[in-house]
């Protein structure tokens, strides 16, 4: 009798763990329908077509810079990093004065998949620059808003708005300086920006 109940005990053990590992795997094995995606794709459109267009900013804006970036342009935490490529661009306004000017830039970075997250999504902090920072809805996997007033620089002495974010493979910079610094349109650029990582 007692064999019995031991074999009958082990075969119920067996049948739980059985079960147990078949809904633990079950769960935790991505879906084919796609439903249960990995965030580790890498986006599939080259960056130098990720920059916003004329079209993108008001109609009283030009274009002032568009080019590659270049290494010596990085961080040396951004190159331990693995920085592949990147491009920026820039638009101007003038209002009624040749001293009445704001500018948008958007500075573009590629990087390995492995490392994107471990970038501090954060302007630079040094002496003489104040850093605060405004909530904003979320943008790519992850998104952050500043206000920044530089005294080292004239005209950073005004202050500027920045938001950065990642998505993918992907880091944005995205700043509006000048005479009309209207936040709302930083924010909106930035989701259209958002929208072309593909």
């Amino acid at each position: 009798m007692d064999k019995k109940f031991i074999q009958i005990s082990i075969v119920v053990v067996i049948i739980v763990l059985a079960v147990g590992s078949f809904l633990f795997f079950q769960k935790s094995t991505p879906r084919e329908d796609g439903s249960n995606k990995l965030t580790t794709r890498t986006s599939s459109v080259a960056v130098s077509l990720l920059v916003l267009d004329i079209s993108d900013v008001p109609e009283d804006y030009s274009l002032q810079d568009k080019a590659p970036r270049v290494k010596s342009e990085l961080s040396a935490d951004g190159l331990e990093l693995g920085w592949m490529e990147g491009y920026k661009i820039s638009f101007t306004k003038s209002d009624d004065s040749a001293f009445s000017i704001t500018r948008i830039e958007q500075f573009i970075s590629k990087y390995p998949i492995e490392n994107i997250t471990k970038l501090i999504i954060a302007p630079e902090e040094a002496e003489g620059v104040t850093v605060d920072e405004i909530p904003i809805e979320k943008l790519g996997d992850e998104s952050r808003a500043f206000k920044i007033v530089d005294e080292n620089d004239f005209a950073g002495s005004f202050g500027y708005y920045q938001i950065q974010f990642r998505k993918m493979d992907i880091l944005e910079t995205l700043t509006i300086s000048g005479t009309s610094q209207n936040f709302e349109l930083l924010k909106e650029l930035a989701r259209k920006a958002e929208n072309k990582i593909k």
